[in-house]
C-alpha cells in the first residue's frame, strides 16, 4: 500500500475571503445622549436578569475571595449603567 500524502490546496486564496477588523469609535457622551433612544424598560429588564443570571458562575468559578469581588464589581457596574 502506498504511503498516504499530504492535500494540498493550491487553489485556497486567502484574498478571496472578507476579514472583520476591530475598530474603535470614540462617541462623544453628548451625541449618545442627544441621539440615542434607551431601549424599552421590557427590554432593560430582560438585559439586567441576563446579567445577574451570569454574574453567579463568573463569581463562583474564581477560588479567589478577592477576585470575586471584583468580578462581582465588574458585572454590578455593567448592570448600572
Amino acid at each position: 500500500m502506498p504511503p498516504k500524502r499530504k492535500h494540498t490546496d493550491d487553489t485556497h486564496d486567502d484574498s478571496n475571503y472578507a476579514y472583520l477588523k476591530p475598530h474603535v469609535r470614540r462617541v462623544p457622551e453628548k451625541t449618545i445622549k442627544s441621539k440615542w433612544a434607551p431601549l424599552p424598560e421590557p427590554v432593560q429588564e430582560k438585559v439586567k436578569d441576563m446579567f445577574h443570571s451570569l454574574e453567579r458562575p463568573v463569581i463562583m468559578r474564581n477560588q479567589n475571595e478577592r477576585k470575586r469581588i471584583e468580578a462581582q464589581g465588574a458585572v454590578q457596574a455593567v448592570v448600572r449603567k
